[in-house]
Parts: structure tokens; sequence; C-alpha cells
């Protein structure tokens, strides 16, 4: 199979791609909004900075439970109808999000944006790219992920304008009606969209496919693995201890990039600026990072993801505590490329350990966890970022911890490998071992 950098994926295929960009977009918002939306807070309400940012520990606990709950819903019943109830949900807590008088409310409501937005992309729109594209996962996620960069590229520089007025006053209510409303399109388009590519007449990958693989399909639609056998498969913990340590990166950095510029001397609407301009890079290194799955394969991709991640939180930590403004500004920009890979490849390796039709149960039990303790990550930044004098130093300190754990999942991640697994479909196989599998078969 040619790999190109579109995909040959057809024009549903494209309608899948493009509906889940937008799935990662409502995921990365949460996070994202927090550089805008909480400094506002704290100015409107007077709440505690550091109060306001523990707020996602009940978050990830929620999220947990969601997407645990999302995931055997999908398994049973297919993304779309799992999708459309996510959807109504976000809507209405972004909705209501703004009227909130106490932090404990905000806290409830900030958990529901925070949790099922995740299962937009945790559960939803890795199981549309799982169904839809089996052997381009590589390149098919590169491109949905860009969606997690544009959150930040477009979404966070609108919130910006609508929340700091020029007279230094501030205002969140149109912030959030804005993220209600582009839910409320998603949920709309949900409608027409389809759990699997055989539903409307396609194939997966929009590609001819084998005898082998239409076994698969007639037989084990549904996987062969039960919950118990994936919770006993060392290869199901590699995954959760992996992109756990990882993902608590991606959270401790994304929620005070912003603040983090400021804190050096860099103004609000200039840190909005740099941030949005490098997310236009990110949107970039996602497709890249698809393309070089595709080519070179997930395990050596993830491998290499994950040295330049642990490097990146190094410099990270290391240019917040030598207060270092140019310093700052490139591990921004140096994030922002990398970004988009985290979810790509996390997605990635899953499909390739387990196949297409164990991806949804080992997906739920994967993202669940995962979920849970990413958030480590916030707490980690929490807990720190008020010690060494100031802000930045405090930050630095979080993040060569982070590093650290980081370097942990980098260990992992080599350690991750197919021994054992009972494949159901060639999603696993490179290009090479496929077209060898499809030349013995004519053969025979």
């Amino acid at each position: 199979m040619k790999t190109s950098v579109f995909g040959n994926f057809g024009k549903r295929g494209w309608g899948i791609i493009i509906y889940t960009i937008f799935l990662f977009m409502i995921s990365g918002i949460a996070a994202d909004s927090m550089n805008i939306i909480f400094p506002a807070l704290v100015q409107i309400n007077g709440w505690d900075y550091a109060t306001l940012m523990s707020i996602s520990t009940p978050g990830a606990i929620v999220c947990a439970v969601v997407i645990a709950l999302f995931g055997m819903w999908i398994q049973k019943k297919g993304p779309k109808i799992v999708t459309i109830v996510n959807l109504i949900i976000v809507c209405v807590a972004w909705a209501i999000a703004g009227f909130m008088p106490t932090l404990a409310l905000f806290a409830i409501v900030y958990a529901m944006m925070s949790a099922f937005g995740t299962a937009a992309a945790m559960c939803s729109a890795q199981t549309y790219i799982s169904n839809w594209f089996p052997r381009k996962k590589g390149i098919a996620l590169g491109w949905a992920t860009i969606g997690m960069p544009l959150s930040g590229c477009i979404l966070v520089p609108i919130m910006n304008g609508l929340t700091n007025k020029a007279d230094g006053t501030v205002q969140v209510l149109p912030s959030f009606l804005m993220v209600a409303g582009i839910a409320l399109v998603m949920l709309i388009v949900t409608f027409f969209t389809h759990n699997n590519p055989e539903d409307v007449g396609c194939l997966p990958d929009n590609e001819p496919i084998t005898e082998l693989e239409r076994k698969a399909l007639a037989e084990q639609p549904d996987g062969v693995y039960t919950t118990k056998e994936l919770l006993k498969t060392k290869q199901t913990w590699y995954l959760i201890l992996a992109f756990s340590l990882l993902y608590m990166g991606l959270l401790g950095v994304v929620m005070m990039i912003i603040p983090r510029m400021t804190a050096v001397g860099v103004a609000q609407n200039t840190a909005t600026a740099i941030y949005s301009g490098a997310t236009i890079l990110g949107i970039i290194g996602s497709i890249v990072w698809g393309l070089i799955d595709q080519r070179w394969g997930t395990k050596k991709t993830t491998v290499l993801y994950a040295i330049l991640w642990t490097i990146m939180l190094a410099l990270t930590g290391w240019s917040s505590c030598a207060l270092s403004q140019w310093g700052v500004i490139a591990t921004v920009i140096f994030f922002a490329v990398l970004f988009g890979g985290l979810p790509n490849l996390c997605t990635s390796c899953i499909i390739w350990i387990f196949g297409r039709f164990d991806f949804p149960g080992a997906n739920k039990i994967i993202s669940t966890i995962i979920s849970l303790v990413r958030t480590l990550g916030i707490l980690i930044v929490s807990w720190l970022m008020g010690t060494g004098g100031n802000l930045s130093v405090g930050l630095g300190n979080a993040y060569w911890i982070l590093a650290a754990c980081s370097l942990v999942g980098m260990i992992f991640v080599i350690l991750l490998n197919r021994n054992g697994i009972k494949a159901l479909d060639t999603s696993h196989m490179s290009d090479e071992e496929f077209i060898k599998m499809a030349a013995e078969q004519k053969q025979e």
C-alpha cells in the first residue's frame, strides 16, 4: 500500500477524518482554556488560583468513569450513538459553565466539560479511526489529531479576544458559549456519520481487502479478548504505564503554557500569539508524525517520539528555572511540534498491538486508566508552582519531575511488543509484511 500524505481515503473517508479533527478539537479545548479562562475566573470571582487548578482531580475521576462506561457502550453499539450522547452533555456543560456562582459548582461543571470532552477523542474519535482506517491508522491519526493543536491555534486566541477586553476587564460567558456552539454543530453532524465503512458500502482504508480479512470481518467482528484477559496481558500494562507517564507531561505543560511565558516577562497578548503561531507547526507535526508512523512502523516511531518528548520536558524545566525568556519561547515551539503526535501514537500503538476488532475492548481499559493517571501531571504543577520564590522557577521544578516521569515512560515504550498477541486482522503488519502475506495467499 503506497503511503501518501493524503492517504487515498476516499470521499467518505475524508468526511470521517474531518469529523474526527473536530472531536479532537473539542477534547483539547478544556485544557487549553485553562490558560485564558482560569486567570479570568480568579479576577472575576476572587478564587484561589492553585485551588482552581486542583479541580482537575475530581474531573479525572469522572473522566475515568465516563471513558470506562462509554468504552463498554461503544463495544456493543458502536461510536455513533455514544458520540451523540457525549456531545449533548458537552454542549450543555459549556453552555452553563459561565453561570456557576461558586467554585464548587464550577468544579462539577468543569469535570463534565473535561471528562466528556476527553471521551470525544479517547472513545469516539479513536474508534472511528480504528474502524475506518485499520492499516492507514498512522496517517489517518496524523490528520485527525491536528484537532488538538488547532484548538490552541484557533480557539485560544479567540477566547483571549472574547475574555480580555480592551478596557482591562474580563468576561468568560462568550468563550463558554462559543465552545457550546461548536459542540452543537458537531452533534448535528454526528447524525450523518456511520460506525463502519461497510455500513455504506465502503472498504476499510478505502483499499481492497484479502480473504483473510474478509474471514475476520465475517467470523470475529467483536474480537477475541475478554476484559479479564486484557487485564492479564502485559502489553496492556506496558501501554498504560508508557502513555500515562508521557501524558502527564502534556497536561502539565499545556495548562500553563501562556502563564509560563508571562512569568518571564512576555505580555499576555504576545504570549497568546506565540502559542497560536507555534501550534501551526503542531498541525504540520501531527501529519508528519503520522507519516513517520506509516513508513517506519509504530514501535520505532513511538520510541523516537518518547526520546524527543523527554528532551523537550527537560529543556522546559531548565528554561523556566533559568528565567530565560527566549528559552521558554523556544520550548513552547518545541512542545507545539510534538503536541499532536502523542494522541496519534497512543491510539496507533493500541491498534498495532491488539488490531481493529479488539481495539474497542483494549482502548476501554487503557484510556480509562490513562485518563486518571495523567492528571497527576496537573497536580504536580499545582503543588510545585509556588516553590522556588516565583512562578517560573516553581514551574521549572515541576517540569524536571515530569521529565523524569517521561524517561520512565520511554522505557515502557521500548518494552512494547506483540509477543503472544492473537491478532484478528492485518492492522499490525507493515506494508512489506502485508504485501508478502497477500502474495502468499494468491499462490495458494
